[in-house]
């Protein structure tokens, strides 16, 4: 069945970082995994990555212009400045 549901994420570019390199990679960061799990997950990342392509390319993703955050001068919000 997980093949199934993985099957179509095979479709995308080559990859560079195999199952056995992210489970060394999780674990040094405290994440324990097997190498099923982290195929799993690096099919996931991979999917993201290719539909945020797709949707760049395509320019239906358009992010919002940066705007400008204002300080805040209240002194009831910041607290006692001591």
């Amino acid at each position: 069945m997980k093949q199934l549901l993985y099957e179509n994420a095979k479709d995308f570019s080559p990859r560079k970082v195999s199952a056995e390199l992210a489970v060394r990679i999780l674990n040094r960061n405290g994440i324990q995994v097997n190498k099923e799990n982290a195929q799993i997950i690096l099919d996931f990342l991979y999917r993201i990555a290719q539909t945020f392509k797709t949707q760049h390319k395509d320019n239906s993703c358009k992010p919002e212009p940066i705007k400008e955050i204002e300080p805040l001068e209240s002194a009831f919000l910041l607290g006692p400045m001591y």
